[in-house]
């Protein structure tokens, strides 16, 4: 059996990740994965 600590980080992640999600869809704002150095990089 798994330990409860496991399933109340899998939901305190779920949880960070609707609101970041939703904030992101109220501003219209896109998914920038990490910064303009680390794209000019590649």
């Amino acid at each position: 059996m798994k330990a409860k600590g496991y399933g109340r980080a899998m939901i305190a992640a779920s949880r960070k990740l609707a609101i970041i999600l939703h904030k992101m869809r109220i501003d219209g704002s896109d998914f920038r994965y990490g910064s303009k150095e680390t794209a000019m990089m590649n």
